[in-house]
């Protein structure tokens, strides 16, 4: 829950307006958070529960019972686009 309030909000913050510009370039469904922000976002996680790079991106999510950073961020985007 902390995470939540301490690190996702922060990274997230603002996304509903930047989101879009960082939409996937290849046509894609979603927002591409993979470069800094989700390797940030990957390396809380890591702290978080104490593995090391060596565990895969997809067994530190389902480690610690997160999603991936674009989903939150495309849900964001989303629910900005419908409120206008």
């Amino acid at each position: 829950m902390l995470f939540e309030a301490f690190v996702r909000s922060v990274l997230l913050f603002g996304g509903a307006v930047w989101g879009p510009s960082i939409l996937c370039p290849r046509g894609c469904v979603g927002v591409d958070v993979s470069g800094q922000l989700g390797t940030f976002y990957r390396g809380c996680l890591r702290a978080l529960v104490d593995v090391g790079r060596e565990v895969r991106n997809a067994v530190l999510y389902v480690l610690c019972a997160k999603p991936p950073l674009h989903v939150y961020a495309t849900k964001q985007v989303i629910l900005f686009v419908r409120s206008m």
